[in-house]
């Protein structure tokens, strides 16, 4: 006779992979640095499109960026 014995929960976390623990954690302190994280992020990113378009208005006739871009 076979008996089902169910994963623990403690062993089934830990065997996921390091990213994937962070995507789908609950935790509120790892969330908070996930959020943290992400406004960085567009943040330097929000930055970076920023001195692209001052550095096409810089100058006369600059062509930095395109009408497409």
């Amino acid at each position: 006779m076979a008996v089902d014995v169910a994963p623990d929960p403690a062993t089934a976390i830990v065997s996921r992979g390091r990213f994937s623990s962070w995507l789908t954690t609950v935790d509120h302190k790892r969330i908070g640095i996930l959020y943290i994280l992400t406004s960085l992020v567009f943040f330097v990113a929000g930055g970076i499109i920023a001195l692209l378009m001052r550095s096409q208005l810089g100058r006369t006739n600059e062509h930095v960026l395109t009408r497409e871009t």
